[in-house]
């Protein structure tokens, strides 16, 4: 309390009140006693900073949460209070400018209004690191939308600034699933002026403070938007040539919902056109990874049907072709990656995962041919210790491709590299349907690259030379010795 003030006005009102009461028939220590009762103040004003800052998206999408504005509590070490603590929040509900919100409407749109903290003091709301203060299920706003809010049955501690200190709150809303047929936009003004205006309290005697001079702030007017379903990228075809390896398919790079991104999905498999095929399917919620496991002795193809939802049912789904059995030519390659095929699609030449890599070389060494990072097959010349190999991928299965390597020692002339002379070929099984073959070279030349050619049986070889053929294979190359 500040005592110079109350002084001051103590010492001319006493000798009023003393001169009123004698008139009164009034006498001694009981009217002046009357009188301090009188002159008293009935609360002690002192001082805090309130400031809001607009945080809303241009638009809202129906069913989801978004922050709209931030108000930062300051408790200036000037006013002398050791702690102050939030205890009303003043807000203003608009369709749009100066149109005002009815309550219906309010209820009909706002699922919740939620009042957050911010724990980690990084200025951006978290909802999974921030402290729920605050959730309002009911707003009774006046007739001019407006409404004031009290924290009362919040934890008092998370309300509360030491001197000197401030703090970021989140005043967040919850849109109703149906929220657009309720208002097509929304407006949100924090109240620092006016009747019911936000307010804050002496925590050590519960005085009403006042803020120093603020303006209201509004948001811009948001647009309402309907919830949007999922959206999917598909699903690449997936082949098992050798059971019993299950398949593991990651879901969540496949689904993505863009009007919350980064919001959980639900995962489900709606449909098998084959279910003899797989003797398990099944979705690990915690990672989004379907694991198809074919059925013992099974072989064929089955389309499974794999649907994403978001948390207002909303959803979308994808086709997913599964092959079950050795491909042992490229025909039955193209046949489980690429069904019917098409124009530029499945033709030996063509590069339909855009990756500078045709489908034969693909076939070739052991290549997904629509993902476009795989290359994990390809040719390369590696150093295990003073050795040199020469490695590469080849379908286990496949009856039609023949294969012949290349070495060089300028990377301008080529020549056949022989079996026996050259190098020294190993095959081992991977147990993928693939195999590895790597060639040790022999001699320990100074200097030399390798690189691998592939045609089919079907098609004649590709031409020599520099191995600019449609059909060259790529090679690997090691720092010169």
């Amino acid at each position: 309390m500040n005592t110079s003030l109350n002084n001051k006005y103590f010492n001319r009102l006493v000798p009023i009140s003393k001169q009123l009461l004698r008139l009164a028939g009034f006498r001694g220590g009981t009217a002046i006693a009357v009188a301090m009762a009188i002159a008293a103040p009935a609360a002690c004003a002192q001082q805090f900073a309130m400031a809001a800052t607009n945080l809303a998206p241009a638009q809202f999408p129906e069913g989801q949460k978004r922050a709209l504005l931030r108000v930062i509590l300051s408790n200036p070490a000037t006013a002398g209070i050791p702690v102050i603590q939030w205890d009303s929040l003043g807000l203003r509900f608009e369709a749009s400018a100066a149109v005002p919100l009815d309550r219906a409407s309010a209820t009909a749109l706002v699922a919740s209004l939620e009042v957050y903290r911010d724990a980690n003091t990084s200025g951006a709301f978290e909802a999974a690191s921030d402290l729920l203060v605050a959730q309002k299920l009911f707003l009774p706003l006046g007739g001019d939308g407006a409404v004031n809010l009290s924290f009362e049955g919040s934890d008092p501690a998370a309300l509360q600034i030491a001197s000197g200190a401030l703090a970021r709150f989140f005043v967040v809303l919850n849109l109703s699933s149906d929220a657009s047929s309720a208002s097509p936009t929304l407006r949100l003004t924090h109240l620092a002026n006016g009747p019911l205006a936000s307010t804050a309290r002496h925590s050590g005697t519960g005085a009403l403070l006042t803020s120093t001079p603020a303006p209201d702030v509004s948001t811009h007017v948001i647009a309402v938007t309907l919830d949007a379903a999922p959206v999917t990228l598909g699903l690449h075809p997936v082949v098992i040539q050798e059971p019993p390896h299950p398949a593991l398919v990651p879901l969540l790079p496949a689904f993505q919902d863009p009007q919350e991104p980064g919001a959980p999905l639900t995962y489900s498999v709606i449909g098998n056109t084959n279910p003899g095929l797989v003797a398990f399917a099944g979705i690990d919620a915690s990672t989004g990874v379907l694991t198809l496991d074919p059925a013992s002795g099974a072989q064929g193809q089955a389309q499974f049907t794999v649907q994403a939802t978001d948390s207002l049912g909303k959803s979308v789904s994808t086709a997913l072709n599964l092959h079950v059995g050795p491909l042992p030519n490229y025909a039955a390659f193209a046949s489980a990656y690429f069904g019917s095929g098409g124009p530029g699609i499945s033709g030996i030449s063509d590069d339909p995962g855009r990756s500078s890599l045709s489908n034969l070389l693909k076939y070739a060494f052991f290549l997904h041919p629509l993902k476009n990072g795989d290359r994990a097959g390809l040719p390369a010349l590696n150093r295990t210790g003073n050795a040199r190999i020469f490695a590469h991928l080849r379908p286990k299965y496949a009856t039609d491709l023949l294969y012949t390597y290349e070495k060089s020692t300028d990377l301008t002339t080529w020549v056949p590299a022989v079996p026996g002379v050259d190098y020294f070929p190993a095959t081992m099984d991977v147990g993928d349907g693939s195999q590895r073959v790597e060639c040790l070279l022999l001699g320990n030349p100074a200097r030399v690259f390798m690189r691998a050619r592939v045609h089919l049986t079907s098609t004649p070889p590709p031409p020599g030379g520099d191995g600019s053929g449609a059909m060259g294979g790529p090679g690997g190359n090691p720092p010169p010795d």
